[in-house]
């Protein structure tokens, strides 16, 4: 895709609608080019001297630092529709943390997403997770007997 970061860059005039794009993050990038795609021509505005928005890494003392929080699910349309999932090049990983305590290090698996791979690796974990653990399942468990249906939710309702 040809595109300009542009700080008051001045615009060509031609044949071709000409279109600003406020901001490079995915979106950005995204709406670019489909509008490329239309025949039209684009600017793209950026603050920064990267590409990516939200979603990029830092290299740091020989780690790799991700800023923001993107998930990126293989079932959106809009990834389908681009037919670029292959080149990616995407690895799947469980949902859970690696967890530090003093000179501990323990990976804690999300049990709610991955409930066998939790079971085989319970042992390993400090007895204050499992206390945690047991607050959080609560705490969700709670949370779930709230939500109900349309149907079924009668709070406030006069009949």
């Amino acid at each position: 895709m040809a595109y300009e970061l542009a700080w008051g860059t001045q615009l060509k005039s031609d044949n071709r609608p000409h279109i600003i794009v406020i901001g490079a993050g995915l979106s950005g990038l995204a709406a670019s080019l489909e509008v490329e795609k239309l025949g039209g021509s684009v600017t793209i505005l950026e603050r920064t001297d990267t590409l990516g928005g939200r979603v990029k890494t830092d290299r740091m003392n020989g780690f790799l630092l991700d800023h923001g929080f993107q998930v990126l699910l293989t079932s959106y349309p809009e990834l389908k529709r681009l037919h670029i999932l292959d080149s990616l090049n995407l690895k799947a990983f469980l949902s859970g943390a690696i967890c530090h305590r003093g000179h501990s290090t323990y990976r804690l698996i999300n049990p709610f997403r991955h409930f066998a791979q939790f079971l085989t690796n319970i042992h390993n974990l400090p007895l204050f997770t499992y206390l945690d653990f047991l607050k959080l399942a609560r705490i969700i468990c709670s949370k779930a007997s709230l939500t109900c249906s349309e149907d079924n939710a009668q709070v406030g309702r006069t009949k």
